[in-house]
Formats: structure tokens, C-alpha cells, sequence
């Protein structure tokens, strides 16, 4: 097993449909995810903003503690 499946962090871990997260410092609604049992799993985040979605790879996501954000 590789060492980057073991090693994820926390906060990966708790990512849910519907939260607040950043990546590459903009906020982003997380709309949907691959499932656990792809290697290299992705994640679908909608930009708040413009509601553009893209496809990226999940540990390049950030966890958001905005509450402006989610409220």
C-alpha cells in the first residue's frame, strides 16, 4: 500500500457533499467525489461565484472555515 493512502489528512477525510472548500484560494461548494476505492480520487467543486465546476484531484482541496461562506 502506498504511503499517500495511508497518510491523508484529516480534514480529507471529512469532507462532505455540500461543504465550503478551497482550492487555489478560491472557495468552492464540493458537489460530488470519486469513490473510495479509485487510487488517484478526484473531487467536483462549484465555484461559489461563477458556478463553474471542474474535476480536480481531491488532496489538492483545502477545507473552508468561512462562515460567511456557508451561511
Amino acid at each position: 500500500m502506498s504511503s499517500e493512502k495511508v497518510h491523508r489528512p484529516l480534514l480529507l477525510r471529512l469532507m462532505e457533499i455540500g461543504d465550503v472548500v478551497t482550492y487555489q484560494g478560491r472557495e468552492y461548494a464540493l458537489r460530488g467525489l470519486d469513490p473510495m476505492s479509485v487510487d488517484a480520487r478526484r473531487a467536483e467543486p462549484e465555484d461559489l461565484r461563477t458556478g463553474e465546476r471542474l474535476w480536480v484531484p481531491l488532496t489538492d482541496l483545502e477545507a473552508s472555515f468561512n462562515s460567511e461562506a456557508q451561511g
